[in-house]
């Protein structure tokens, strides 16, 4: 990507593993999750909200990532990026230019 493509974003990838009653595997082992550094990348903000229910604020934050063409980033997947951990969510979209 061009000059203002800097940054560098950690993926993580947990294996999905079985919840020992039978079903099929459904549940994300974070605790062993597989990490790949993906240079190149843009982090921008793209906003946050804040939660006020029952007595308990809560406040979430959404970064947008515009990564390298091929990049190897999926739905159930989270995002390392300057020390903050960040759920992928929905699918990944290509956007080719």
């Amino acid at each position: 990507m061009i000059s203002f493509a800097r940054d560098t974003i950690t993926r993580l990838r947990a294996p999905l593993v079985a919840d020992g009653y039978g079903t099929p595997a459904s549940l994300r082992d974070w605790a062993n999750a597989s990490e790949l550094d993906i240079p190149g990348c843009r982090v921008q903000p793209a906003g946050s909200s804040e939660v006020n229910a029952q007595g308990r604020e809560t406040v979430a934050v959404a970064l947008r990532v515009f990564a390298p063409v091929g990049a190897d980033i999926a739905a159930g997947d989270r995002v390392e990026w300057e020390g903050a951990t960040y759920e992928v969510d929905g699918e990944p979209q290509s956007w080719p230019s």
